[in-house]
């Protein structure tokens, strides 16, 4: 059993973003509080009788790509208030940092565990989340050149656009020096896999390999494009689409570029990229509920499914049609990957596990007379965890490498 199988689906959540620096669900929240309250502070000056904002710091960040990383989430606000109010970025400065403490208060008040959770329930600070969200995701694909801040090199070294970390490197996390598991690039070990599916002749253009990520960031079709390839004999395999199909249930945010010329705009379109699982279906694009669609038919059919840095709520479960003690007609798989042995997620999933028991009653002629044929049918889903063994986490790479979601050629 592996995700090179024909009715086979892999599903991804914000986990497995995790290794190349991205927040998790709910560490996004703490971090845009901080990016608000930090960068307001950075772009305030007092004179001693009042505070005044340092429209120069803001003009550079939003129209100078160098400086953008300085105050990122302030020049996006502002730059998002301007263009929708068609008015001068110094004229919208102050009343944009206004609403944007508004919205940091709120962020650090509500109950809210995960951001997308807060804009369904607050839909008036929709678009302030989705522009912090997008802005969070460029820091930490562009913010860092190895383990140092952009905004704090030379003064030579900004001269130039923030440059996009090399994510398609063998080992990705940083401040990690010694190769290991727990740094090592786990796209890698998915395309090995799906390499050794083309080789089998059970992944192809007309058997793909199924993912559902609910990640916006595209960092997975990023590492794809620059690795899939990337062997001595260019011409052996396709490009990676005619084997693999992506979609995004939850929207996403453009495609990665190896420098962000235009940071406000890029972020801007980002964040239009964004629609959370409660969002209004009238805010949701077509592109979009056609992902949703594919994911549930994908789902339906599936006799086994692969699941890392998911944690099953509710809302995304429904949203693909994902039940507990579902009559499925059919025997099914669900392995998963508990990161941190979280017995809550167990819990959760164990649910999911049903033994369904059909009764058939078929009429059959005997001679010139006929009898009941009854027949007994038994299906089964059943439920494997991979947890870590000790105190260190099972990360997705060990996942991988330990043939969970199918075995690494040797």
């Amino acid at each position: 059993m592996a995700i090179i199988d024909e009715k086979s689906v892999l599903i991804l959540g914000a986990g497995a973003s995790v290794p190349f620096s991205m927040p998790g669900g709910g560490d996004l929240m703490a971090r845009i509080e901080n990016n608000i309250r930090s960068e307001i502070s950075s772009v305030t000056e007092n004179n001693g009788i009042h505070d005044t904002l340092n429209l120069y710091k803001i003009n550079q960040a939003i129209s100078y790509s160098p400086s953008f990383l300085t105050v990122p989430t302030v020049a996006s606000l502002i730059s998002f208030e301007a263009d929708r109010l068609q008015a001068d970025i110094n004229s919208v400065a102050g009343s944009t940092l206004e609403k944007a403490k508004s919205f940091s208060q709120e962020l650090r008040s509500q109950a809210s565990e995960t951001i997308d959770d807060f804009i369904s329930l607050n839909p008036e600070h929709a678009n302030y989340a989705k522009i912090c969200i997008a802005t969070e995701f460029a820091k930490c694909l562009y913010g860092k050149i190895g383990a140092t801040w952009v905004s704090s090199l030379g003064a030579n070294e900004r001269n130039t656009p923030p440059e996009l970390r090399d994510l398609s490197r063998r080992n990705i996390l940083i401040g990690e020096r010694i190769p290991s598991l727990k740094n090592r690039n786990w796209v890698h070990l998915f395309i090995s896999i799906v390499r050794a599916g083309i080789a089998q002749n059970k992944v192809s253009p007309q058997n793909k390999i199924k993912v559902i990520t609910f990640n916006y960031d595209m960092i997975l079709e990023y590492v794809l494009d620059q690795q899939f390839g990337n062997i001595g004999d260019k011409d052996r395999f396709l490009d990676w689409r005619e084997y693999i199909e992506i979609v995004h249930p939850h929207g996403k945010c453009g495609e990665l570029t190896p420098v962000l010329k235009d940071p406000t705009e890029t972020i801007l379109k980002w964040a239009e990229g964004i629609f959370v699982v409660n969002e209004p279906g009238e805010n949701v694009p077509e592109t979009t509920k056609m992902d949703r669609k594919k994911a549930q038919d994908w789902i339906a059919a599936a006799t086994e499914i692969y699941v890392c840095g998911f944690s099953f709520s509710l809302p995304n479960c429904d949203l693909l049609g994902l039940h507990a003690a579902q009559d499925l007609g059919f025997d099914r798989l669900i392995s998963y990957c508990n990161y941190d042995g979280n017995p809550g997620l167990t819990h959760i999933v164990e649910r999911f596990g049903h033994k369904q028991i059909k009764r058939r009653v078929a009429t059959v002629a005997v001679g010139s007379n006929f009898a009941q044929n009854r027949e007994e049918l038994s299906y089964n889903t059943t439920i494997q965890e991979a947890s870590p063994s000790g105190i260190e986490p099972k990360g997705i790479a060990e996942w991988f490498h330990q043939g969970f979601p199918g075995a690494m050629p040797g």
